[in-house]
């Protein structure tokens, strides 16, 4: 639910509400949390005051507008606010300083377009700010799931100069009171590490530079009451549905306001805007439970179930994989590689993975990365020579990936609902295609190496594809015939 009246924004869903208020063209934010009522939004704004006193007043002539001192769902660098900022931009290599304020705002049934990922079913309310001076327009976009909220921003240049970016939050939250930080960051063979952190006056953050979101440190953390079980207490959940490197911050101020921020990490960041060019940030997914670390769990289990999960394989058992690296790690040959897979089948295994060692002389970890030439020592009949083959049909048996033998909707569904999952399936079958296609386009022009490289991609999309499109049936009959059943895939 989304109601918008006198000012008050409130976001409902099945298990929290969050309101926020225009107050003076800033966006102040009222409460994260417990369902509420809209007619309870004034018993959650902050009291005016004249701040501290170093605060700087944000007008002149008022002792009340010490930005500073406010809950705000958006803030900027050099207008008072001196937390952590959300925005930073610089022109011709100076810093600017911004001040948005409210330009209006509308409920929209769907997500705009997006060219990164967000998630399925949710309403969308889009709040539009203002700087006016510095020509710029941003969007918060706020959406209600069932289970979660979802926030992202918009940067457009609406100026003659272009702007630089050198950081740019999804979300900027407000939670008042005590809280802990819990983190699960980690490493190779030490993934998921609990860390347990009080929120205090010094920033904490999660942060991943590597370009990736990995077990080093994954987008997301928990904030909970220091009293939180797994049945009962208030905990908070932050993600981000980013794969990139991220930023996830939390600092608590002298007024008891715990300040958290999502989005890209600033580090090395800088983007150039361009006179009518946007920006879109990831989408930041939350949620709050009164029912502690199990509650906050249930509530992003169903988010990701509903809402996350490819339609093909919602509601469907995942199929039973089989990964080829503790039989054998990098010593196989193509008949040991077949044995374990007659093996893999008769358990019920449904996907075969091919781990480490296929390529280059990969006969250990300290060589031939980057070598994707398929090591025809060990395979000689290539990748293909493990796939279906009409003489040996190595992994005949198999002939249906997951859920096609455990009944429920699965591929091979007839009827309407069958014949638009297969449709589903080319369609993003030949979008995959024109994604590989500039890589293919290139190595037509360009070295032996990149030739190879771009013929292993395609060799590999190819039986993957294969394999899916039979599980759905939406294969020739000619093709059906030879084809295995065990889908198999590459790993490096």
């Amino acid at each position: 639910m989304i109601n918008v009246r006198q000012g008050v924004f409130h976001l409902r869903n099945e298990e929290a509400s969050y309101l926020f208020r225009v107050k003076d063209g800033f966006l102040e934010h009222l409460h994260f949390g417990a369902r509420a009522e809209t007619s309870d939004a004034p018993a959650f704004a902050a009291r005016p005051g004249c701040g501290w006193g170093d605060s700087t007043l944000y007008r002149e002539g008022s002792n009340a507008d010490c930005l500073d001192i406010l809950p705000l769902e958006w803030s900027g660098c050099g207008r008072g606010d001196y937390r952590e900022s959300p925005l930073e931009l610089s022109i011709g290599g100076r810093a600017v300083s911004t001040d948005f304020r409210y330009l209006g705002c509308e409920v929209l049934k769907e997500p705009p377009p997006s060219a990164l990922p967000v998630s399925r079913g949710q309403t969308i309310l889009a709040v539009y700010l203002e700087d006016a001076a510095a020509k710029l327009r941003l969007t918060l976009l706020y959406g209600v799931l069932p289970t979660v909220f979802t926030r992202r921003a918009i940067l457009e240049n609406c100026g003659s100069s272009a702007v630089h970016i050198r950081k740019c939050m999804s979300a900027c939250t407000e939670l008042p009171g005590d809280w802990e930080l819990h983190t699960f960051s980690g490493g190779w063979i030490a993934e998921m590490q609990h860390t347990r952190t009080p929120v205090t006056l010094a920033r904490t953050c999660l942060e991943s530079t590597t370009g990736a979101s990995s077990s080093r440190a994954n987008p997301g953390f928990l904030l909970a009451a220091p009293d939180a079980g797994e049945q009962a207490g208030a905990v908070y959940g932050f993600n981000l549905l980013y794969s990139g490197s991220h930023y996830l911050s939390a600092q608590k101020s002298l007024q008891g306001l715990t300040r958290v921020l999502q989005g890209i990490s600033p580090a090395n960041f800088d983007w150039e805007l361009a006179p009518g060019a946007r920006f879109e940030t990831p989408e930041a997914v939350m949620a709050y439970s009164g029912a502690g670390f199990g509650g906050l769990s249930a509530c992003f289990h169903r988010y990701v179930n509903e809402h996350l999960i490819p339609p093909d394989w919602q509601g469907r058992p995942r199929p039973i994989v089989y990964n080829s690296w503790e039989g054998c790690m990098f010593d196989f040959t193509e008949s040991k590689l077949l044995r374990l897979g007659r093996a893999a089948k008769q358990l019920g295994c449904e996907l075969f993975v091919l781990d480490d060692g296929w390529f280059g002389k990969r006969n250990s970890d300290t060589s031939s990365l980057g070598d994707y030439t398929v090591n025809e020592k060990k395979l000689p009949g290539g990748l293909r020579g493990l796939g279906p083959d009409r003489r040996r049909r190595p992994f005949l048996g198999v002939t249906d990936l997951a859920g096609t033998k455990r009944g429920g909707q699965g591929p091979r569904s007839s009827g309407e609902a069958g014949a638009k999952g297969g449709a589903a399936v080319l369609l993003r079958h030949r979008e995959e295609w024109e994604r590989h296609r500039p890589l293919m386009d290139e190595a037509l022009s360009g070295d032996a190496e990149a030739v190879k490289l771009a013929k292993t991609v395609a060799e590999t999309l190819k039986i993957r594809q294969e394999g899916e499109r039979k599980a759905w049936g939406v294969q020739d009959r000619a093709e059906t015939e030879v084809s295995g059943g065990l889908e198999i895939r590459w790993q490096s």
